[in-house]
């Protein structure tokens, strides 16, 4: 036995949690004072701060590790199919595998969870079960500890047009306290994976939600919908408390950029309870068309619009495309006086009336 292992021993023994960084591969002890086990797709950290259960929990940000891997997410942005702001998910959950996260406050009640995932049906689907205060055996497996909920991850690929979802189980009973929290991983008879994890959280029993005063209402035309960035849900529960809910994509009904309109209704959806709100779709002023100079008008013509050849329209390219708008022309401004027989060089000012919803 070396130095360092018997220290590591020493300092488990007294109930210190330690990270091993052996040439930048984090692995991992277990919580077996008599024994240490190394695991390079394991690892404990020595931040013992509990973490609200009710805060969004990023999949990849485990304590304890088995099997399961972390993948960035590498595929672009589509709304088509919406990534959620999955830079890293969780991945290779095959049997076997399971992910902790300890020092988990349950102190506000609890009594959902929630996790937003993806999952291939050609590959992937099954169940993921939530355990807490198991125990690592020095084979790795997990023993003790009490289910909570399970949580089913069916086929996600093109639901709605969307690859990843947002699906919830009720807790068996209501969780309260600080725990470790263990999500084991159990794909179906005929499946190889799970799914990809990309966060959790716990929550209540709801009785209203709303949408923020922060929440994104201004869009332009083609531009596409992100529910994480976009989004922020107030929520009221059964007890009386208060707090945020997180959504997916799918949870939101309505949004529709492909033309300009004012007071387009969205309709957000968490565990069946509903609320509305309005967004407006804009067309982008990107630039104007400068009216060709004009030149040889006779001396003594009128000071108007139409005498002097101004143009009643203009094209403009919009984020939708090129159109036409009307101009508004300052004749009481220019310094042209029709009086004067000499030559003369004038500027005249116009205003370009833009189209309903085109902002610029």
């Amino acid at each position: 036995m070396n130095k360092t292992t018997q220290k590591i021993k020493r300092m488990l023994a007294l109930g210190v949690v330690v990270t091993i960084i052996i040439n930048t591969v984090i692995a991992a002890t277990s919580v077996n004072a008599a024994n240490i086990i190394i695991s390079a797709n394991s690892k404990i950290v020595t931040d013992n701060t509990a973490l609200s259960a009710n805060n969004k929990i990023e999949a990849e940000n485990y304590d304890y590790i088995n099997i399961a891997t972390v993948e960035n997410n590498t595929k672009p942005p589509s709304p088509y199919e919406d990534t959620e702001g999955a830079t890293r998910k969780l991945v290779n959950t095959k049997i076997g595998s399971y992910a902790s996260y300890n020092n988990i406050d349950f102190s506000s009640g609890t009594s959902v969870f929630t996790a937003r995932y993806s999952a291939k049906g050609s590959d992937a689907s099954g169940t993921i079960e939530v355990w807490l205060d198991c125990n690592i055996n020095n084979d790795l497996t997990l023993s003790g500890g009490n289910l909570v909920t399970t949580l089913s991850t069916s086929d996600t690929d093109l639901i709605n047009g969307f690859t990843y979802r947002t699906a919830y189980n009720n807790l068996i009973t209501p969780i309260s306290g600080v725990h470790n929290v263990y999500l084991i991983f159990k794909p179906d008879n005929n499946k190889k994976y799970t799914c990809d994890l990309n966060w959790f959280y716990f929550s209540k029993e709801l009785s209203d939600i709303r949408v923020d005063s922060s929440t994104k209402i201004d869009y332009s035309i083609g531009e596409s919908f992100h529910s994480y960035e976009d989004v922020t849900i107030r929520a009221t529960y059964m007890d009386g408390t208060s707090g945020y809910e997180y959504i997916g994509r799918e949870d939101v009904t309505g949004y529709n950029s492909l033309e300009q309109r004012i007071g387009e209704k969205l309709t957000v959806s968490i565990r069946n309870v509903t609320t509305d709100y309005m967004v407006n779709i804009n067309n982008e002023l990107l630039s104007i068309e400068k009216p060709k100079e004009l030149t040889g008008i006779k001396n003594g013509t009128q000071k108007k619009v139409k005498e002097l050849g101004l143009p009643e329209r203009v094209k403009i390219s919009t984020i939708s495309g090129i159109q036409e708008a009307e101009v508004e022309w300052n004749m009481p401004s220019t310094e042209y006086d029709p009086n004067v027989k000499a030559a003369q060089n004038f500027t005249i000012i116009g205003s370009v009336i833009l189209p309903l919803l085109c902002d610029g």
